[in-house]
């Protein structure tokens, strides 16, 4: 999991600039100094630490820089998002993958990090290693009503008519006919005929509401269902995932980012 920080390798720049340009002893300015009044010298050196202290903070955001972003199998995930009307943060996840050799999609998990806090007491604490062992931990996460997202975010372009189809069949087992149908329907409707490259498919579950997008900005569809966002969630962290990658990032990231 490494993080890519576009910007913050040249943050200090402007602040590297105003160190330089401070007087050096053995130039003309410098030597001008004796001439000023020795009450004015430490005013000007304490404006010049200022001017300094302000660049350094305006180069440097506090808290995560915008551009920030974590890489899962080489693709861009955003650190937090805002859905639910929830901001969550990303957890962790993997890839997605077809005969163990197509790369399909990486997948990240995000929650809300309180609410997970809240919920998931029990688990604080424990290593990755721990967790594993423990299905009262999964088990807890997919029954969750906080806010929680899927965003699977695809490495080539797909029909609409497979990730429908691939989504129902790994569905079919842990959800009833009219509830699977439901989300059949719905989801095909969002996707349309085809699911190009860097696409980004949105599940996101509070409660009994699943909302489903193309991406987080455009308009998501509502399916309101008391166990299809349960449902779903067991498709990558139940005892039998399809993506054990995904599960495994996922475990990782919550004791490093949300248990620790």
């Amino acid at each position: 999991k490494k993080k890519k920080l576009n910007r913050m390798g040249a943050s200090f720049e402007p602040a590297k600039a105003a160190l330089v340009a401070l007087p050096n002893p053995r130039t003309k300015y410098a030597k001008s100094l004796k001439n000023l009044s020795p009450l004015y010298v430490p005013k000007l050196y304490l404006l010049l630490a200022a001017v300094v202290l302000v660049l350094v903070c305006v180069a440097k955001p506090q808290g995560v820089d915008s551009d920030a972003r974590v890489l899962i199998d080489g693709l861009d995930f955003a650190p937090s998002i805002k859905m639910s009307g929830i901001s969550q943060q990303l957890i962790g996840g993997g890839t997605r993958l077809k005969y163990n050799v197509v790369k399909i999609y990486a997948v990240g998990v995000y929650m809300d990090a309180a609410g997970a806090k809240r919920a998931l007491k029990p688990y604080l604490g424990l290593a990755a290693g721990a967790l594993q062992k423990q299905a009262g931990f999964y088990k807890a996460v997919i029954e969750a009503r906080f806010a929680k997202a899927l965003l699977l975010y695809f490495h080539r372009s797909v029909g609409s008519s497979a990730v429908v189809d691939a989504l129902r069949d790994s569905l079919a087992p842990r959800l009833k006919a009219p509830s699977l149908a439901k989300f059949r329907e719905v989801l095909q409707q969002m996707l349309g005929d085809s699911v190009p490259k860097g696409s980004q498919l949105f599940f996101s579950c509070r409660g009994d509401n699943l909302h489903m997008s193309v991406s987080s900005s455009s308009s998501p569809l509502l399916m309101q269902d008391k166990t299809i966002c349960a449902a779903l969630f067991d498709v990558y962290l139940g005892s039998s995932p399809i993506s054990m990658q995904a599960k495994e990032g996922f475990t990782l990231g919550f004791a490093e980012r949300v248990g620790a």
